[in-house]
């Protein structure tokens, strides 16, 4: 979806260096409204408060006992899945991927402040953190966590399926998801290989051999997941804007600011992938390094990096899938 023409007013009146006259409708509603994504200011406030909330979260975890383990991670991984999915369900609802149907009478996922950034964040978060909390803490029964996730995506995959199968060039699209994926994977494995020869960790890890991965310990599986995360964001991002885009005919923007900023260069958003990767594998190096801090700090810090990464590459990758 394209920005109204009063996006770039908006991006101009939005900066931090006009932080004192910038008009804060224009900053955070209207930028919903007009389709015009992220300008400096609510990028910051947005950054600010998804650290606060993180800390509060984590402090929650350490008081109420809850693990961060590869049964919790499950858990995550479905949620974010239903996250994203739920909102390329309200992209192919506005850009009319398929004619009117059940989905689109009930209006439940029109484009709003609730189905968009920031209010999907909030909504999935609070349905996140109300199933952990009553899975964990009031049942007892953590496993119920992931089931709870792993339905509620799935519910939105089947209905996002027939978005998908409705549009004639679906199987080409997926051929662009997958070239995504293969990037992604590839990235992926060329910053994990440069840290293993260059630093003392993922030594157990064989690249030749992927069923190695559960031999690592699991904050280096954290470590593998965050940079992968990263990795699909940047990869699905380039494929979408750089290549799918001209190739379908259908026209993408970047939301954020930074990647905006590095698109003009001649690379394109493939110096974005190439940055988004050695950041995470960077970030995921200085995290397992750090000794300040607990293997369960750097687990939920590896989670958050993850979840940031993840989070927005399955809505482009399956954005691009449906052609919406």
């Amino acid at each position: 979806m394209i920005g109204t023409p009063a996006c770039d007013v908006i991006i101009r009146q939005c900066t931090i260096g006009n932080i004192a006259n910038a008009p804060l409708k224009s900053c955070f509603l209207d930028t919903i409204t007009e389709f015009c994504g992220y300008n400096q200011l609510n990028t910051l406030t947005y950054a600010i408060i998804a650290l606060v909330m993180a800390y509060l979260i984590y402090r929650l975890f350490e008081k109420k006992k809850i693990a961060i383990d590869s049964e919790f991670i499950q858990g995550i991984a479905f949620f974010v899945l239903f996250g994203s999915t739920m909102r390329v369900i309200t992209d192919a609802v506005t850009t009319g991927t398929c004619p009117a149907n059940a989905i689109t009478t009930v209006h439940l996922y029109d484009y709003s402040i609730f189905t968009a950034t920031p209010g999907i964040y909030i909504i999935v978060g609070g349905i996140t953190l109300a199933a952990l909390y009553i899975t964990h803490v009031i049942l007892n029964k953590k496993e119920y966590f992931k089931y709870i996730g792993g339905a509620l995506f799935l519910v939105h995959a089947l209905i996002l399926l027939s978005y998908i199968t409705c549009t004639k060039t679906w199987l080409s699209n997926l051929a662009y998801g997958a070239a995504a994926t293969a990037l992604a994977l590839a990235g992926t494995a060329i910053a994990i290989t440069i840290l293993k020869r260059t630093t003392g960790y993922f030594k157990q890890l064989s690249l030749q051999a992927l069923p190695s991965f559960p031999k690592l310990p699991a904050v280096e599986q954290f470590a593998v997941l965050a940079v992968f995360a990263h990795a699909l964001d940047g990869a699905a991002t380039y494929v979408i804007i750089d290549i799918f885009s001209n190739a379908s005919g259908m026209v993408y923007f970047e939301q954020h600011v930074l990647p905006r900023f590095l698109a003009s260069t001649p690379l394109g958003y493939l110096l974005f992938f190439c940055i988004k990767v050695a950041v995470a594998a960077a970030a995921a190096y200085f995290v397992l390094k750090d000794d300040s801090v607990s293997e369960d700090e750097k687990k939920y810090i590896l989670l958050i990096i993850m979840i940031f990464g993840l989070a927005p590459g399955v809505r482009d990758l399956l954005r691009m899938i449906a052609g919406a």
